[in-house]
C-alpha cells in the first residue's frame, strides 16, 4: 500500500516537472522572441536614422558642387532645399522684408543678410538616396549662411524621415581650393629678396628660392627645387609651416619637407587658369553680369564707388588704346579728366560680380592724391579673353593698367581687413600699377584685391613720373606667367595676404582643380521649427 502511494506521489511530481520544463521553454522562446523583435525594430530604426543622416550629407556634398560651378550659387538663388528666405539688408530699404521661396532668384534683391521662414509643410523630399517606405524616405530643410570676415560659408541640413520618428540635424563649413588662397602663384621660378616676412601660401611651378633670413608663416609648394638657386637659400618656417617640394635634395625630409606630388596641385596646369577665366565673360555678358563692349572703344576708365544703395561703378570709355610705357594723360592737374573720355554713367555692381571689358581698363578713381577708389559688393574685371571664341561674343586681346590711385575693399564693419566684399583683377596681357607724373612724394597705393596676369607680369610703370618717393602696399593674392618688376618704380613696396580670401573666393576666380568638398562637420541640436 505504502509503496503505491511513493509511486503515485513520484509520477505527480515528474509531471510536474515536465510542465515546469515546458513553460521555461516556452518563457525563453517568447523572451528570445521579444528580444528579436526590439533587436529589430532597434536595427530598423537605426536604418532609418542612418538614411537621414546619409541624406544631409548628401546634400551637403550636392551643395559644395553647385559652389564649385558658382562660388557666389548662395548669393544667386534660395536652393530648392532652403526654407524661404527675409531679406534683412538694412541697407537695401526696397529690398527688407522681401520673402523668396525655394527655387526662386535671390540676386536681384542685392541682399546678403537674411532669415529663414518656418517651413511648415513645405519639406523638400531628398532624391539623393530613394526610399520605398514612408519611413526610409527623407525630407529636409537647408540653411545656408554666408561668408562673413574670417568665418567661411556655413550650410544646415535637418533631415527626417517622412513618418516624423528619426530627425538628425548638422553643419559643415563650405571649401572649393581657389588660387585666391595663395598670396602668391607663379608659372616658373620664384624668388625673394631681403626682408620678405611672408603670410600666405607660396606656389612656384618651378624653383623656389628664399634670401637667407627670410620667414613664411604658411606652407610653401615648389613643383621642382627649393632654396637651391646660386646665392639663396631656404626659409625660415614659423607658425607651423612646411614645404611640399617635387625634387627635394638630400636633408630635406619629412615632417618639414613633404612630397608636392602628394598635393592638390601636383595635377593642376596652369593653362586651365585660362580656360576658367572665360567663365568671367559668359557670366557678364550672357549670364546677368556688366559687359562693356561699346562700339569704338579701346580702353575703359571703371571707378568703384558706394552710392545710397550700394556699390557701383561709374564708367568711361576711349578710342584710344593705352600705351603702358607713356601712359597718356587721363587727369589735368585739377582732377577733371582729359578730353576724349566719354560717360557711360553709373551703373550697379552686378548680382553675380562678372564685369568683362573688350579693350584695356584704368581702375582708379578721380578724387584727390591720397585718397582710395572703395567697393561694396564682390567683383571680378576681365580685361580681354584668352582667344578662345564664345558664340554671340566677341574676342579681344587687351592689357589691364592700374590708374594711380588704386582700389582698397570697402570696409564695412570699421576693421581692415573686414567684411565680405572682395575684388578681382584678371588681365589677358599684363598688369601695370601706375604712377603719374608730378605725384607727390610720401603718397601711399595700396591695392587690395585678387590680381591674375595671363600675358605676363605684374609691373609699375612711372609714366614719366618724377623719382618721387612713393610707397606701396598690396594687399591680397597674386598670380602671374612669372616674377614682377616693381622695385624701379615703388619704395617702399609691402606684399601682404588678405586672410578672408581664405574663405571668400571673388567671383568666378579659377579654381586650383575642380576637387571640392565640405569640412568641420559636426551634428547640431534638433531645432525648435524641426520638432
Amino acid at each position: 500500500m505504502r509503496n503505491s502511494v511513493l509511486h503515485r506521489d513520484e509520477s505527480g511530481f515528474a509531471m510536474i516537472t515536465v510542465v515546469m520544463g515546458f513553460m521555461v521553454v516556452a518563457m525563453l522562446a517568447f523572451l528570445l522572441m521579444s528580444n528579436s523583435e526590439r533587436q529589430i525594430e532597434e536595427s530598423y530604426r537605426v536604418y532609418r536614422e542612418d538614411r537621414v543622416l546619409a541624406s544631409a550629407e548628401a546634400q551637403l556634398e550636392r551643395y559644395a558642387a553647385l559652389l564649385t560651378e558658382d562660388g557666389l550659387y548662395y548669393d544667386v538663388r534660395v536652393d530648392d532645399a532652403e526654407r524661404a528666405r527675409e531679406c534683412t539688408t538694412s541697407s537695401i530699404p526696397a529690398s527688407i522684408g522681401v520673402v523668396r521661396q525655394p527655387g526662386q532668384t535671390w540676386a536681384d534683391l542685392q541682399c546678403t543678410a537674411w532669415d529663414y521662414e518656418d517651413p511648415g509643410a513645405g519639406w523638400y523630399e531628398s532624391p539623393l538616396i530613394a526610399g520605398t517606405t514612408t519611413g526610409e524616405r527623407v525630407e529636409i530643410q537647408m540653411e545656408v549662411s554666408p561668408p562673413s570676415g574670417p568665418n567661411p560659408l556655413l550650410v544646415s541640413v535637418t533631415g527626417r524621415n517622412l513618418i516624423g520618428t528619426e530627425i538628425r540635424a548638422v553643419s559643415a563649413s563650405m571649401r572649393a581650393e581657389s588660387l585666391s588662397e595663395y598670396v602668391r602663384s607663379s608659372n616658373g621660378d620664384l624668388r625673394y629678396g631681403a626682408g620678405a616676412d611672408i603670410t600666405g601660401k607660396i606656389f612656384a611651378n618651378g624653383d623656389l628660392d628664399f634670401t637667407a633670413g627670410n620667414k613664411v608663416h604658411d606652407d610653401i609648394f615648389a613643383r621642382d627645387q627649393i632654396g637651391q638657386g646660386s646665392g639663396y637659400t631656404t626659409p625660415i618656417y614659423e607658425d607651423g609651416a612646411v614645404a611640399y617640394v617635387g625634387d627635394p635634395v638630400a636633408g630635406q625630409t619629412p615632417p618639414l619637407y613633404n612630397d608636392f606630388a602628394e598635393t592638390s596641385l601636383a595635377s593642376f596646369d596652369f593653362n586651365t587658369i585660362w580656360q576658367q577665366t572665360q567663365a568671367v565673360k559668359t557670366a557678364a555678358c550672357l549670364g546677368g553680369g556688366l559687359c562693356l563692349n561699346q562700339p569704338g572703344a579701346n580702353s575703359y576708365l571703371v571707378e568703384p564707388i558706394v552710392n545710397g544703395t550700394g556699390g557701383a561703378f561709374k564708367i568711361w570709355w576711349n578710342s584710344t588704346s593705352m600705351n603702358p610705357s607713356s601712359c597718356g594723360n587721363v587727369f589735368n592737374d585739377d582732377g577733371h579728366l582729359e578730353s576724349g573720355w566719354n560717360s557711360l554713367g553709373t551703373i550697379p555692381i552686378p548680382a553675380n560680380g562678372a564685369v568683362w571689358v573688350n579693350g584695356d581698363v584704368i581702375v582708379g578713381d578721380r578724387d584727390e592724391p591720397g585718397t582710395f577708389a572703395r567697393i561694396e559688393g564682390s567683383f571680378t574685371i576681365y580685361a580681354g579673353d584668352n582667344g578662345d571664341t564664345i558664340p554671340g561674343l566677341p574676342t579681344s586681346g587687351q592689357q589691364f593698367i592700374m590708374q594711380n590711385k588704386s582700389i582698397m575693399v570697402d570696409v564695412r564693419d570699421g576693421s581692415m581687413p573686414g567684411g565680405t566684399a572682395v575684388a578681382a583683377l584678371i588681365a589677358s596681357g599684363e598688369a601695370y600699377l601706375r604712377k603719374e607724373a608730378g605725384q607727390a612724394s610720401g603718397n601711399h597705393l595700396l591695392l587690395e584685391a585678387s590680381l591674375l596676369t595671363q600675358g605676363g607680369v605684374f609691373r609699375g610703370t612711372t609714366c614719366g613720373a618724377s623719382s618721387a618717393t612713393t610707397e606701396f602696399t598690396f594687399r591680397g593674392s597674386l598670380t602671374s606667367q612669372g616674377t614682377g618688376a616693381m622695385s624701379g618704380t615703388f619704395t617702399p613696396r609691402n606684399y601682404g595676404f588678405d586672410p578672408r580670401l581664405q574663405n571668400i573666393r571673388p567671383p568666378y576666380f579659377p579654381l586650383v582643380n575642380d576637387r571640392w568638398w565640405w569640412q568641420d562637420w559636426r551634428e547640431l541640436a534638433i531645432p525648435d521649427w524641426a520638432k
